[in-house]
C-alpha cells in the first residue's frame, strides 16, 4: 500500500501497553489487524470507523494480539539496560549505567563504552528515545559519508543522502537520485552496511529487482547474498 492511500489516521492510547492506529484505504475490501511493533497495532479498514468500533475490533482480536506482541518481545530479547550493551557496526559496545538523583537522562560515548546517566525511577521510553536520537546522530555522520565515498568509488551520481526512521526498509532510492537509509543500519556489521548502500546505488541504474539489477550488485559485491541473508535472519536485533 502506498502513502497515497494512508488516509484518515486516528491514533489513541488503548488500555493495554500499546497504541492502535486506524488507516482507511478504499483499496481494501475487508478489515485487517496488523501488529506493527510491540507498542503499535494497526487496523486497516476500507471505510471510516469510530473509536468505539476500533476498540471493539481490538478486543475481539486481543488474544491473538497479545500472543504476537509476546512473540515480538521474545525475538527482540531483553531491553538495552537489561542486556548491558548496544550494537555499533556489528560490535557489542558495553553500556555503563550511572545512577543520579536528578531528573532527566544523558548519554556519553567515548569510542569504547556508552555511559547512561539516569534516575532510578527513569522512564524506559525516555531512555529508548535518547538512544534512538544518539543512533540517528552517529548514523548521519557515518552513513552519509560512506555513501558519498562509495558512490564516487563506483561511479554513481547521487543527488542527496538522508537518514530516516523507517520500520520496514533498510534503504530506498528515488528516480530523482535521492537515497534514504534507515538509521538502524548503524547497528549492523560494516559489510552489511556496505551491501545496503551498494543495493541502493545500483537502483540508480535499475529501478527494480530484475536479473540485470542483481548482476549490477553482484559485480560490486559478489557474495551479496550472505549479507542479504544476514538482514533476514538478524535484522530484528537492530531495534531500540
Amino acid at each position: 500500500m502506498g502513502l497515497l492511500f494512508y488516509k484518515n489516521i486516528l491514533e489513541r492510547n488503548f488500555k493495554m501497553n500499546f497504541n492502535y492506529k486506524v488507516i482507511v484505504s478504499k483499496r481494501r475490501k475487508t478489515v485487517r489487524v496488523k501488529i506493527a511493533s510491540e507498542k503499535e497495532v494497526i487496523i486497516y479498514s476500507p471505510y471510516r470507523i469510530s473509536n468505539k468500533e476500533a476498540e471493539a475490533i481490538i478486543n475481539s482480536n486481543i488474544k491473538q494480539i497479545e500472543k504476537l506482541i509476546d512473540k515480538l518481545a521474545k525475538l527482540r530479547g531483553p531491553s538495552i539496560l537489561e542486556r548491558g550493551w548496544l550494537y555499533i557496526l556489528g560490535e557489542k559496545v558495553p553500556v555503563t549505567i550511572i545512577e543520579k538523583k536528578e531528573e532527566g537522562i544523558s548519554l556519553k560515548y567515548d569510542g569504547q563504552r556508552v555511559y547512561l546517566s539516569i534516575n532510578p525511577n527513569h522512564n524506559q521510553d525516555e531512555v529508548r528515545e535518547l538512544i534512538k536520537k544518539w543512533y540517528k546522530k552517529i548514523a548521519k555522520e557515518y552513513l552519509i559519508r560512506l555513501t558519498v565515498e562509495m558512490a564516487e568509488k563506483y561511479n554513481f551520481t547521487v543527488n542527496s543522502v538522508r537518514i530516516k526512521d523507517v520500520k520496514t526498509r533498510w534503504g530506498s532510492c528515488s528516480s530523482k537520485r535521492n537515497i534514504n537509509l534507515s538509521y538502524k543500519l548503524i547497528m549492523a556489521p560494516k559489510e552489511v552496511v556496505g551491501y545496503v548502500i551498494v543495493h541502493e546505488l545500483c537502483h540508480l541504474k535499475e529501478m527494480n529487482h530484475s536479473e540485470k539489477f542483481w548482476r549490477e550488485v553482484s559485480n560490486i559485491i559478489p557474495n551479496y547474498k550472505v549479507y542479504l541473508e544476514h538482514l533476514k535472519k538478524f535484522g530484528h536485533n537492530y531495534e531500540v
